[in-house]
């Protein structure tokens, strides 16, 4: 799980005016089906690649997640690794662009005016900064490293909140899911 992963949905659901005690079902409903489509996708790409390796086949160093598309299904399964790749990319770019200008619009009223706009001009900035990065594996390990430092820190502020009385007059959040 990224580190934008664990609020764009609630920003969104806030986005489209879904919030308060009355909706505590849509919402739940909503996070349950993001967690559990989630979890199938990893279980039958964690799968697929184990049927490869399985087979004796090395994934090799340069990139082990093509290698197995391109072996279960050849030179149509590496085109179909760079769909689910493209995918998963213009998703994530998109949807931590969302994110990360929705924590700022409470700063400034030209944020909320100008919020599309702002949205776009971060994703062309992330653009230009990974062409000239490059390197997209030591990007990703990098931006890993650091979520894996945020989003504890993140977590615990999140879970402080859900048990303060004077924020949630009505909800009371289960122990077991503390």
């Amino acid at each position: 799980m990224g580190g934008y992963i664990s609020f764009a949905g609630a920003h969104r659901l806030l986005d489209a005016g879904i919030s308060g005690p009355e909706n505590l079902q849509k919402v739940s409903a909503s996070s349950v089906s993001a967690i559990l489509i989630a979890s199938l996708m990893r279980t039958i790409l964690f799968i697929a690649a184990l049927g490869v390796v399985w087979q004796g086949i090395s994934l090799g160093n340069e990139n082990p997640a093509a290698v197995v598309f391109e072996s279960a299904a050849g030179k149509i399964g590496y085109r179909i690794f760079g769909l689910v790749l493209w995918s998963a990319a213009i998703t994530s770019v998109v949807g931590s662009a969302f994110t990360s200008v929705s924590f700022a619009r409470s700063i400034h009223p030209l944020i909320e005016k100008y919020f599309r706009q702002i949205i776009i001009s971060f994703i062309i900035l992330s653009t230009v900064v990974f062409l000239l990065v490059g390197q997209p594996v030591k990007v990703l390990i990098t931006v890993g490293a650091i979520n894996g430092l945020i989003l504890p820190f993140a977590l615990a502020i999140i879970l402080l909140a859900a048990w303060r009385k004077d924020i949630y007059k009505e909800y009371r959040h289960p122990k077991w899911l503390s």
